[in-house]
């Protein structure tokens, strides 16, 4: 009995260090829809933070790139969702994630950011010219 729990104590540890150290291995014990919902609130979270609705149309988009999760995230705020639909946040989507396959985060960023300007250029209102949030690429490492 207690050689059972030990070695159950041993392989959980083993287990830890694997996941902490390796991200590979501790993608295996995350769920996909996890993974989504883990991005999306992680987006959301940063688009509060960073007050990323402070424009005078409500204008701000985060792109979120979240490696761990392998998850892309396009959060427009209130003034443009009625100008990129679901299909055409997908399709941003696909393109960046088809440029981060290399690898090439800042690639993929790009070309999100290229998809944005495309798609809304004939719907969405025409920008005011002032910058009302800072062009910075957010970069964080977990914990």
């Amino acid at each position: 009995m207690l050689l059972a729990v030990t070695a159950t104590l041993a392989v959980g540890a083993v287990c830890a260090l694997l996941c902490v150290n390796l991200p590979v291995f501790a993608r295996i014990f995350l769920d996909a829809s996890v993974a989504e919902a883990e991005a999306r609130q992680y987006a959301e979270s940063l688009f509060l933070s960073r007050e990323v609705f402070a424009t005078r149309g409500r204008t701000g988009v985060i792109l979120l790139i979240s490696l761990f999760e392998r998850q892309i995230v396009v959060l427009p705020d209130t003034g443009l969702v009625k100008h990129l639909n679901r299909e055409a946040l997908e399709g941003i989507i696909a393109r960046m994630v088809k440029a981060l396959a290399p690898g090439r985060i800042i690639g993929a960023l790009e070309e999100g950011l290229r998809c944005l300007e495309d798609a809304l250029a004939a719907t969405a209102p025409s920008p005011s010219g002032e910058n009302e949030l800072p062009d910075e690429i957010v970069e964080e490492v977990g914990p």
